[in-house]
């Protein structure tokens, strides 16, 4: 038994020792929000709470100026960020779990003279490790178990690894749940995925259906006490918008509901599958397939949960995914919501479906196989752990930003490289210099390939006349007393964003 253990995770034991030396030995990505985060984890370590506090930023920046990279960060965005809250704190409108879990790491490595902001790399790789070894658990036949770990560990999740944000830390937790509740670990796999909903709301979709799925399951036993362990695992998934709510009095402070009901948009759900840009499907394509085809076999064999994971959850949390009108986020590849949807599209793509004897088996192991090959292929092609942040060349003429007019909806759409409406000046009500800029220049644009909305990029020279979009007030006030926004110009250098 002992023996037959070790075998099963021997190789996501060598994988763990793998990607924490990657964590502590390859170069830092600090792209995206990697400034707030890395602020509240060392808020959380000098005095134990998320509040920005005298003294937290200036000892961020030394940790900063000893690195190697000698990085900084840009406090003219990620300062305002914080807001007032009801007990007179300041808060960063970003959930503070992901910070808190790197908690242990960062006081490990200070203990041991390594440099401190690898604490979240090194956390997402320790998720990382665990989840795949969850998977090399499952009661599956071999080769299937070692398609599955092989498909999440050449995932677009790999880019992030070095980057101190949540995107591994969602994709970790959402593959433990999938592992957990496949073994029959109903409340554990709840458990996990409220977690994982900590930093990425919409995963409140998989907390629900797998908490449904347990109580049902509780149900028919007849045991009080499996529903009792499921409605307590789920509580966490609750926990950031009762902060918020105890705060700020709203129950989310990135996204008010009104913008939400304005952005959400079914066309750019279908991006994050399709889009050559944003969505899955150039960076894992056979998986992809072989995810779909699964389902459908699954639907025509009356077996429900493969079928609803990929048919109706997933575009669920697509399209939830789109209450964001942020659309085109610092990425790496895909966009940053893909990565912690794709263990759903793996899990079905390699469950067995079928008996070790049946004729297609084999069929069905090789095209696993040339999925994987894929995927190898196209991380290798981007630089695996040290891809590039990417996300300002997200058109087909890599453009500096593009600029969206107004759909069949009459909603007004999205700039793809801020996310922002620039439709229309936020004070007059009339379009925006910068609109009539772009439109000026329209003969000269070229539309973007998307399975979406169709956009037209702007050329340089009218992406300059961009460079002051529109502000988006959010609620609470900033350090200096004033109502605080967030400015972000969609033709800005994308550098600024990061640290």
């Amino acid at each position: 038994m002992v023996a037959r253990l070790l075998g099963l995770i021997a190789l996501p034991g060598l994988i763990l020792v793998l990607l924490v030396a990657a964590a502590l030995a390859l170069p830092l990505r600090p792209h995206g929000d990697a400034g707030e985060y890395l602020l509240m984890l060392e808020s959380w370590h000098r005095h134990g709470s998320p509040e920005r506090q005298p003294g937290d930023v200036e000892s961020l920046r030394g940790l900063l100026q000893r690195e190697r990279e000698r990085l900084a960060i840009d406090e003219s965005r990620v300062l305002p960020n914080y807001h007032t809250g009801r007990d007179g704190g300041l808060y960063c409108y970003h959930f503070w779990g992901y910070p808190f879990a790197g908690l242990p790491a960062r006081r490990l490595l200070e203990a041991l003279g390594v440099s401190p902001l690898r604490a979240l790399p090194l956390t997402n790789a320790v998720l990382f490790g665990l989840a795949l070894g969850a998977c090399a658990l499952l009661p599956w036949t071999a080769a299937r178990r070692f398609w599955l770990v092989g498909l999440l560990l050449f995932s677009p999740a790999l880019a992030f690894l070095m980057w101190p944000h949540p995107e591994v830390f969602s994709f970790a937790l959402v593959t433990l749940a999938l592992a957990l509740a496949a073994r029959g670990h109903a409340a554990a796999g709840v458990l996990a995925a409220a977690l994982a909903s900590l930093q990425n709301p919409p995963l409140v979709l998989l907390v629900a259906a797998l908490a449904a799925t347990a109580l049902w399951s509780a149900w028919r036993r007849r045991s009080a006490r499996a529903a009792v362990l499921t409605l307590v695992a789920a509580v966490p998934a609750g926990v950031p918008a009762l902060f918020f709510l105890w705060q700020f009095g709203v129950f989310n402070l990135s996204v008010r509901p009104s913008e939400a009901a304005e952005s959400l948009s079914a066309a750019r759900a279908l991006d994050l599958a399709l889009d050559p840009n944003l969505g899955l499907l150039p960076h894992a394509p056979l998986t992809l397939a072989l995810s779909l085809l699964a389902a459908a076999a699954a639907l025509m064999r009356k077996r429900m949960a493969p079928a609803l994971l990929v048919l109706a959850l997933l575009p669920l949390l697509a399209y939830a995914s789109t209450a964001n009108s942020k659309w085109n986020n610092d990425t790496s590849g895909p966009s940053r919501y893909v990565v912690w949807m794709f263990p759903l599209v793996a899990f079905v793509a390699a469950a067995p479906s079928a008996s070790p004897k049946h004729p297609l088996t084999r069929e069905l192991s090789g095209a696993l196989g040339l999925a994987l090959a894929a995927q190898v292929v196209l991380l290798g092609a981007r630089g695996g752990p040290l891809a590039r942040s990417d996300f300002v060349e997200h058109s087909w003429a890599r453009a500096s930003c593009s600029i969206a007019g107004h759909g069949s909806t009459g909603r007004p759409r999205r700039s793809s490289a801020s996310g922002r409406s620039v439709t229309r000046d936020p004070s007059t009500g009339r379009p925006s210099t910068a609109m009539r800029a772009a439109a000026a220049a329209r003969p000269c644009f070229s539309p973007v390939m998307s399975s979406g909305s169709s956009r037209l990029v702007v050329s340089r020279l009218a992406a300059r006349a961009l460079g002051c979009g529109p502000r988006r007030a959010r609620p609470g006030r900033s350090a200096t007393g004033r109502t605080s926004t967030t400015d972000e110009a969609c033709a800005s250098d994308p550098r600024r964003r990061a640290l």
